[in-house]
């Protein structure tokens, strides 16, 4: 086994679609390839969220809504509260395992700790991954911005890998 990483923009885009040319050198020269996010939703009361028809994201909480600020869209997340993070698409062929999941640095360092389960080979869709804090800072996410990275091994051989009902 050794470290993937991809040999060419196209292969790149084979396990994340929506890989533009600058996250694609950042993945050839650190190993790890970041996720953008695409929506967040605060969970109200401990409520859980789920999913229906496999795809769509339904919760009990209620969307997080974009904000201008400095001309920029951003996310603006409360302290006390907890988000549901969803990034972008992500087809992990049955030759690779993600190994490291970890949440960019200035989240953490704004006290904000991200939790999410493993994800295994043969995995297609998008990740969902839970954000809470344990600071009073409060935390702006830039639409589109990347929040997570994820490293991969690369397997002596294919595995029968994810097959499950959470696959796109």
């Amino acid at each position: 086994m050794r470290l993937y990483v991809p040999s060419s923009l196209d292969e790149a885009r084979s396990v994340v679609p929506g890989i533009d040319e600058e996250r694609f050198r950042k993945w050839r020269r650190e190993g790890a390839v970041e996720l953008v996010l695409e929506e967040v939703y605060e969970v109200d009361n401990g409520s859980a969220y789920v999913f229906r028809d496999r795809t769509e994201l339904a919760l009990t909480g209620h969307r997080v809504e974009l904000v201008e600020r400095s001309g920029r869209s951003i996310y603006v997340l409360c302290p006390d509260a907890v988000y549901v993070l969803v990034t972008e698409r992500i087809n992990v062929p049955r030759r690779l395992l993600p190994i490291d999941f970890r949440p960019r640095s200035s989240i953490v360092r704004a006290g904000w700790n991200i939790a999410t389960a493993n994800i295994d080979p043969g995995f297609r869709g998008r990740l969902i991954v839970t954000l809470y804090t344990g600071s009073r800072v409060t935390l702006y996410l830039e639409d589109r911005c990347r929040i997570v990275q994820v490293r991969f091994l690369e397997l002596d051989s294919e595995v029968e890998g994810y097959s499950g009902q959470w696959n796109e």
